[in-house]
């Protein structure tokens, strides 16, 4: 690899740039131009050229970075079991009581209507799937029967958590 000598002032020079002092300069003072060694450019994986300046000030380094983090991390890159677990935490933040709470029933439809949503979004792929099929009609049951107990107990908040959730509250029929 070739390596370029560039002289570069000291308030530019970062720690992630790979810099080795010249061998003829006493020390870097804050002040002065720090000679170094440059091999590879941070951002790009190319040689710089000699005539090209590392004028790249902190902030728009660090807003930069910031900015792939973010790419890197964004729910759009999410594997499909990564955007479940992140639906139903904000799920169970939203519908919870209190922090944490996964059991109070409201929570409980929420979850199960998360987790009907990713199956009906599974079978849209897979049409063959029977046992997801299954599992699809089970978890239905299961919330019916969450949402029949919540509409007995608590009307306001099965109300509630069913327009929420995009629920006809009028489908829920509770027979005594």
């Amino acid at each position: 690899m070739r390596k370029i000598v560039v002289d570069v002032p000291a308030a530019l020079v970062n720690d992630d740039m790979h810099r080795m002092p010249d061998a003829g300069a006493g020390g870097d003072s804050p002040g002065s131009a720090a000679a170094g060694v440059l091999g590879v450019g941070p951002l790009m994986n190319q040689p710089r050229q000699q005539n090209q300046p590392y004028a790249r000030p902190s902030d728009t380094r660090a807003s930069e970075q910031a900015e792939l983090v973010r790419r890197v991390v964004a729910l759009e890159n999410a594997s499909a079991p990564e955007i479940n677990k992140w639906n139903r935490a904000r799920v169970v933040e939203l519908f919870g009581r209190r922090p944490f709470d996964t059991g109070s029933p409201e929570v409980q439809v929420a979850v199960l209507t998360v987790k009907m949503d990713a199956m009906r979004r599974h079978l849209e792929r897979n049409r063959k799937d029977t046992s997801t099929k299954r599992r699809l009609q089970a978890v239905q049951s299961k919330r019916m029967s969450m949402l029949k107990y919540l509409r007995r107990k608590n009307l306001p908040r099965f109300v509630e958590t069913c327009r929420a959730l995009g629920i006809a509250p009028e489908l829920v029929t509770v027979t005594v």
